[in-house]
């Protein structure tokens, strides 16, 4: 576990089998609202997160297990703080950087051609991959081709429905079908038989957005204009502008199928969730924590079955929690860490033992 609220510099390892916690290394800089990644050979690479009023850091490091030992530091060769992104490994071992802020362009980081003699050790491929979209507050998850699904989030001005694809093979951004509901604050989890399952988050119904044109797909016929109401003096024309409604946490799920690049709808949840987690278990199911409910933070799990067709209510958890983390053990217990509730933050951890 590394930072967390307030930008700390501490890490901590957590022991399944004696349940106990223990101090690591201290991190090279401060940490909040960063992403972590695994790399292949076992090392944890972070970057970027927010530190009080200096917004987006473009700090990175990389761990390593072996010395508990932390390289890394602020990349000054290129200036791109981030909050709100995601990093997501890829087949061949880099990690994909994705959004965050007003982030438009993806950044891909090669763990092989890090080195001690380059300045700070950890450095950014140099390279620059147009997204579709601006976004953050969106999700990343690998798919069995090893394209990086990439959807909803938020914009400066609207929550998007939209999705992409990352190819890594010839690394560029592809648009994918959009979903039938904006979404930010939500989950994307990929289930066993390469679909992907999304929970959540706060948005709306979808209406058909403006394109941005910076991936290339077919277009579609442009909707009508509204016809315009005339009023009182002749000269006088009113357009009709449609209101929409505000953004607010959503019990709905969708299943994303990339083989048909399709959106289907999936069960929805009892009760609207955002800021909620997924855990996606080994035989298959998937487990939502917490999360911003109908009256505040929550205390409840839900269970979605394997095959993704029904909801089960376990019981609560011991703390009402929402932007918390939670990390599926290999004995098939969950462990959900801190977050925050009613504007205080949680430092307790709990297990879910599984069942």
């Amino acid at each position: 576990m590394t930072g967390g609220f307030g930008a700390l510099t501490r890490a901590d390892l957590f022991d399944p089998t004696t349940n106990t916690w223990a101090p690591a290394a201290e991190l090279p800089a401060r940490y909040a609202g960063h992403r972590a990644e695994r790399l292949a050979d076992g090392r944890v690479f972070i970057y970027g997160g927010a530190y009080l009023a200096m917004g987006a850091q473009s700090h990175a490091a990389v761990w390593d297990p072996g010395t508990d030992t932390w390289i890394g530091g602020r990349i000054q060769e290129y200036v791109d703080g981030r909050k709100g992104h995601t990093a997501s490994r890829l087949p061949d071992g880099r990690v994909l950087l994705a959004g965050g802020d007003r982030r438009a362009r993806g950044k891909v980081y090669d763990p092989r051609a890090s080195s001690p003699n380059v300045s700070y050790a950890v450095y950014l491929q140099q390279s620059n991959f147009r997204q579709c979209h601006q976004r953050y507050r969106h999700t990343a998850t690998a798919l069995p081709d090893g394209s990086v699904l990439i959807a909803g989030g938020s914009q400066s001005s609207r929550i998007l429905s939209e999705t992409e694809r990352f190819v890594p093979g010839v690394d560029h951004f592809e648009r994918a079908a959009a979903m039938a509901f904006e979404r930010t604050a939500h989950t994307a989890s990929a289930l066993p038989d390469g679909r992907v399952v999304v929970v959540g988050g706060y948005g709306r119904l979808s209406v058909d957005a403006p394109d941005d044109g910076r991936c290339a797909a077919p277009s579609p016929a442009p909707a009508p204009a509204p016809a315009p109401i005339v009023v009182a003096a002749p000269r006088l024309v009113q357009v009709p502008k449609a209101r929409r409604p505000p953004a607010r946490p959503l019990a709905t799920v969708e299943l994303y199928d990339p083989l048909t690049d399709s959106w289907t709808p999936g069960p929805p949840l009892w009760s609207v969730r955002a800021g909620h987690t997924a855990s996606v278990l080994d035989d298959g199911r998937v487990l939502i924590a917490g999360g911003q409910g109908p009256s505040g933070p929550s205390a409840t799990l839900w269970l979605l079955d394997s095959d993704a067709a029904r909801w089960k209510r376990l019981p609560d958890m011991a703390f009402f929690r929402t932007s918390h983390t939670a990390t599926a053990l290999h004995d098939g217990r969950v462990l959900i860490v801190g977050g925050t509730a009613h504007r205080a933050r949680i430092v307790a951890a709990e297990l879910w033992p599984g069942t």
